[in-house]
């Protein structure tokens, strides 16, 4: 709370992200539910927290919405940046129908990810410092899972500085890391176009 309070004074800060992790409290949900009721008492900007297990999801949005007055009017997201409003305009569609929402068991497709990837790695090579620290996070992550994922975090840096040649991105991956890649130039080449 007292560091979201701190974030709330400071107007070169936009949003606040949870600084720390309040390991005394035993119960996982109880961390989270009251680490997300610290973080919107403290701060009236953005804010970003995580869930330690995806039971806890339901219960922090159920806080959420006590938060906002219960209203879930599509309408009053107006104000939000574009990318705050499709992460909640994703998750009022999901309480209004949740069929609308994937499929929990469902395996993750890595090659989803390359449209967000070119986009920052785009804005990255335009000068946008905010897109280069979000991209070089995630290539630190993708690093950490290592193999394939390893080798495409590799090459964002070259991509970021313009590379495009297909074939020396492409060194040494399997296929599905060729697929990111070349999903990832094919996006690029459509922003490079505009």
């Amino acid at each position: 709370y007292d560091a979201a309070r701190i974030v709330e004074r400071l107007d070169n800060i936009h949003f606040f992200q949870r600084a720390m992790v309040c390991r005394d409290v035993v119960d996982n949900f109880e961390m989270d539910i009251n680490t997300l009721y610290a973080c919107c008492a403290g701060t009236t900007k953005h804010v970003g927290t995580s869930f330690s297990e995806p039971d806890n999801v339901a219960g922090c949005f159920e806080l959420l919405h006590k938060i906002a007055g219960g209203e879930r009017d599509i309408h009053r997201l107006s104000a939000l940046d574009d990318e705050d409003r499709v992460i909640a305009e994703a998750v009022l569609r999901g309480l209004r129908d949740p069929s609308s929402l994937p499929d929990p068991t469902r395996r993750a497709d890595p090659t989803l990810a390359a449209p967000g990837l070119a986009h920052m790695i785009h804005a990255a090579g335009r000068g946008d410092a905010q897109a280069l620290t979000l991209v070089a996070q995630m290539a630190d992550q993708m690093s950490r899972v290592g193999g394939d994922m390893s080798r495409v975090a590799a090459v964002i840096r070259p991509l970021i500085n313009g590379e495009r040649n297909a074939d020396r991105l492409c060194a040494r991956m399997d296929t599905r890391g060729q697929q990111l890649v070349l999903q990832i130039l094919d996006e690029l080449g459509r922003l490079d176009l505009h």
